[in-house]
């Protein structure tokens, strides 16, 4: 675990300032130096929460680029059965499309794209991509 990963899991540990100050009613600012305390204190949760922010926007990168391959990798392999699928003559061909139709939609090559989900359920696919995710699938 990482020093920053540690020093959450301790801040996640001590979520009830309760255990310290008491209840609201228990603890009250006095002077100065309990005011100044409680700003301190405030700059100290806001810096954590930055460090959190930061933190996880470094993760979500990391998953979005590894996820990015994962997707190219996906299109590069429709592109490739889509070929052999029109060399077999099993296609819809038009002068600017090859098309063939799969139960989730449609795979449909533009002028060296492929339009995956064109007349696809999105909602369903997003199910059941929900679902794959719940069981740990991908």
């Amino acid at each position: 675990m990482s020093e920053i990963e540690t020093r959450i899991q301790g801040i996640l540990e001590d979520e009830d300032d309760d255990e310290v100050f008491g209840t609201d009613e228990a603890w009250h600012i006095t002077d100065d130096g309990d005011a100044e305390w409680c700003i301190i204190q405030i700059r100290e949760a806001e810096a954590i929460v930055r460090k959190w922010e930061a933190h996880y926007k470094t993760q979500l990168e990391k998953v979005k680029a590894v996820q990015g391959r994962r997707i190219e990798r996906f299109r590069g392999y429709l592109r490739e059965y889509l070929t052999g699928l029109s060399a077999d003559g099993l296609t819809k061909e038009t002068k600017t499309t090859t098309s063939y139709k799969l139960p989730s939609g449609t795979l449909t090559l533009k002028h060296g794209t492929v339009d995956y989900v064109r007349g696809a359920n999105t909602a369903g696919f997003i199910k059941v991509a929900d679902a794959m995710l719940d069981q740990g699938l991908v």
